[in-house]
């Protein structure tokens, strides 16, 4: 069904597999990870340059599980920008 549909990348997808929180670290409780079906992007997470920031602990919790900030996946941030193709999600 199309209105059940999201856009994912599949590192983005590899890395979630069939996680929907993970145990934050500080306080050992369980935060959920984004939901691009009932998230707005723009309420968990501030694109700055190649780096997406969290803005909220579930943001947090997603860019840890699904790695958004490692080297290479800013690095292609960082050439997808300079083309003009990437803004983001939001």
């Amino acid at each position: 069904m199309e209105s059940n549909l999201a856009y994912a990348c599949v590192i983005c997808n590899r890395c979630k597999g069939a996680d929907v929180a993970t145990i934050y670290e500080r306080s050992n409780e369980a935060i959920r990870l984004f939901n691009p079906r009932r998230d707005m992007w723009e309420e968990h997470f501030k694109l700055d340059g190649p780096v997406i920031r969290p803005l909220t602990l579930v943001a947090e919790a997603t860019i840890r599980v699904l790695r958004m900030n490692e080297p290479e996946r800013m690095e292609e941030r960082r050439i997808l920008q300079k083309l003009n193709r990437y803004g983001g999600p939001g």
